[in-house]
């Protein structure tokens, strides 16, 4: 909840998740994985092609996740597993 006179914003937040989200993978942080799997308003639209270009493919399933995006989760972590 936020403090007395704060104002929620939530494009503010989700501004703030997709920026800490490409700095933890511009830094090559162990963390990028965990920030994936627990946040959830960073912009897919976003960061898809971000992650994509960097290989940081599991934490792009996991915001696919995040998003009850399973079965593109799912087909994400399936090509990891293979090699592809």
């Amino acid at each position: 909840m936020p403090a007395a006179g704060w104002v929620f914003d939530e494009n503010l937040e989700r501004c703030i998740d997709t920026v800490l989200l490409k700095l933890y993978v511009d830094l090559d942080s162990p963390c990028v994985d965990t920030f994936a799997a627990g946040v959830e308003h960073v912009d897919l639209v976003n960061c898809e092609p971000y992650l994509l270009a960097q290989q940081r493919y599991n934490a792009l399933a996991w915001l696919c996740k995040n998003r009850g995006m399973d079965v593109r989760a799912l087909s994400i972590w399936s090509r990891l597993g293979s090699g592809e």
